[in-house]
C-alpha cells in the first residue's frame, strides 16, 4: 500500500511540472516559438538588349537580397546562403546552377531564363523562395519596303508586299517567324494571314491573288517577327509595324 501511495505523489507531481511547464509557454511571446519570417528581393523581370552582335552581354549580373522581417512593416539585411536554380524548358525542371553567401548576393546569370533563389533557413530563420525571368531583346528589326499591284487577269490581280527583317543572328542562330495580317477596307471576310518562317535576316515577300471587284481603296497591313514559344519563351518579339496602303486612285 506504502508504495502504491509513492506512485500517485508522482503522478500528481508530474501532473504539477506539466502545467507550470504549459502555463510558462503560454506566457511566453509568440515569436519566442516561432522562426523569423525572411524573403528574397530580387527583380521580378529582367530585359537583356542583345541587338549589338559585337557586344557581350552574358553573363549579367542580378543581385538578390536576404532580408529577415524586424516589424509587420520592416526587414533588415539577413546573411545567410542563397542558391541559384535555372528552370530547363525541355526536362520541365530546375536544375541547381550556384550558390553564394552574404546578405546582398551578386549571381552571373548566364543567359535568358526562369530563375529561383532559395535560402534554406535555419533553426531560427524561415525558408523563402524568389524567381526571377530573363529576357532577351535580340535587334528584332521589321520594315515595309513597299507593295506592288500587277494584273493578273481582266477580273483579278496579283499584290506583293515586301518587308524587311533583322535581328543578332549571334543571340538567336535558329528560325525566326514572321507573319502579316492584312484587310482591304472594311471588307473582313477579305482579311488575310501569311506567316512563314526565316532562316536569315533579309526580305519576305507575301505575294495573293484576288479579284478586281474585292479590291477596296486601301489595304491595312501589319507584320511581326518573333521566336516560337516552343522554341525559345524568353526572347521578346518585334513590336507590330501598321500600313495603309492605296491600291486604287
Amino acid at each position: 500500500m506504502h508504495a502504491r501511495g509513492g506512485s500517485e505523489n508522482w503522478v500528481r507531481l508530474s501532473l504539477v511540472v506539466v502545467a507550470v511547464i504549459i502555463a510558462g509557454t503560454l506566457a511566453m511571446p509568440a515569436t519566442a516559438l516561432a522562426k523569423t519570417v525572411t524573403r528574397l528581393v530580387v527583380a521580378k523581370t529582367v530585359t537583356v538588349a542583345n541587338g549589338d552582335a559585337s557586344a557581350t552581354v552574358w553573363p549579367r549580373a542580378l543581385t538578390v537580397k536576404l532580408q529577415k522581417r524586424i516589424t509587420s512593416t520592416h526587414y533588415h539585411a539577413l546573411s545567410g546562403t542563397v542558391k541559384l536554380y535555372r528552370y530547363d524548358v525541355d526536362d520541365h525542371i530546375y536544375r541547381y546552377v550556384m550558390s553564394r553567401r552574404g546578405s546582398t548576393v551578386s549571381f552571373p546569370i548566364p543567359g535568358r531564363g526562369r530563375y529561383r533563389f532559395v535560402y534554406s533557413g535555419s533553426s531560427t530563420m524561415r525558408s523563402c523562395t524568389a524567381y526571377s525571368t530573363v529576357f532577351e531583346d535580340i535587334g528584332f528589326d521589321v520594315a515595309f519596303s513597299g507593295i506592288s499591284v500587277t494584273p493578273a487577269s481582266p477580273t483579278e490581280s496579283w499584290i506583293t508586299l515586301t518587308y524587311t527583317a533583322d535581328w543578332n543572328t549571334a543571340a538567336w542562330d535558329g528560325r525566326v517567324w514572321f507573319g502579316s495580317d492584312m484587310s482591304f477596307g472594311t471588307t473582313e471576310s477579305e482579311a488575310l494571314y501569311y506567316e512563314r518562317w526565316l532562316k536569315a535576316p533579309g526580305a519576305v515577300e507575301f505575294t495573293f491573288k484576288i479579284d478586281n471587284a474585292d479590291i477596296e481603296p486601301v489595304l491595312y497591313d501589319s507584320a511581326i517577327a518573333y521566336v516560337d514559344d516552343d522554341d525559345d519563351p524568353y526572347i521578346l518579339d518585334s513590336e507590330w509595324i501598321d500600313n495603309v496602303n492605296y491600291l486604287t486612285s
